[in-house]
């Protein structure tokens, strides 16, 4: 959801907790974003519960691909090769790990003690 997304329109905040919102100064999620509970608290007709679902609605509303967040996992993904092995550490996408050695060295070690 955009900035400008009216607090009315977000799930889970009816139309009489949005407009103690707006006559508090929230009127949009850009205004919500990053405010705490404490700030809502102060909000008249607000408490625990309700600022707990202001927050909630809030969080979900950003978690829907519009925060920077995703950006970031996407960046990971895509650094996924043709291969379906992950270009960063050798992973496949199957979960297995074809480029580490991470359970080799030990073996290679216990033929080494073996030929001295």
């Amino acid at each position: 959801m955009d900035d400008d997304t009216d607090v009315g329109d977000l799930s889970g905040i009816n139309e009489s907790t949005a407009e103690k919102l707006r006559d508090a100064g929230y009127e949009t999620l850009g205004d919500l974003r990053g405010v705490d509970r404490s700030a809502l608290f102060e909000v008249e007709g607000i408490g625990a519960t309700r600022a707990s679902e202001v927050l909630t609605a809030v969080e979900e509303a950003t978690d829907d691909g519009s925060d920077s967040s995703d950006s970031a996992s996407e960046s990971d993904s895509e650094r996924e090769t043709d291969d379906g092995t992950d270009a960063e550490d050798g992973a496949s996408s199957d979960g297995t790990d074809e480029g580490t050695t991470d359970g080799d060295d030990a073996s290679s070690d216990d033929s080494t003690e073996a030929e001295g």
